[in-house]
């Protein structure tokens, strides 16, 4: 699991930039927006980075605590989130997001 935004993880998310001018004259910055997952295990692999321990818990995907749930590993990655809801994004990847 990865917890970078990625440019395959959400239709909202494909129309990303690696960089992108925010709210209160900040840039966002995401690295890992043309990644395809397997460079994502590949990159926690040779750099030992440990996996979050709600992994082992089913949580595929973790937001915040009332918008996540566990699912399991035969569903869509970000199906665990906003359960129950016509939602496919947080706010803070929407809403900070200014006119160049």
């Amino acid at each position: 699991m990865d917890k970078r935004v990625r440019a395959d993880q959400s239709d909202v998310r494909k129309k990303f930039k690696v960089e992108e001018h925010a709210s209160e004259k900040t840039l966002r910055f995401h690295p890992m927006l043309d990644w395809p997952p397997r460079m994502v295990y590949a990159y926690l692999k040779e750099y030992d980075i440990p996996r979050h321990p709600l992994e082992l818990k089913g949580y595929q995907s973790i937001g915040c605590e009332p918008c996540t749930r566990p699912c399991t590993l035969h569903t869509e990655v970000r199906q665990g989130r906003w359960y129950g809801l016509k939602k496919t994004e947080c706010g803070l990847h929407t809403q900070l997001i200014t006119a160049a």
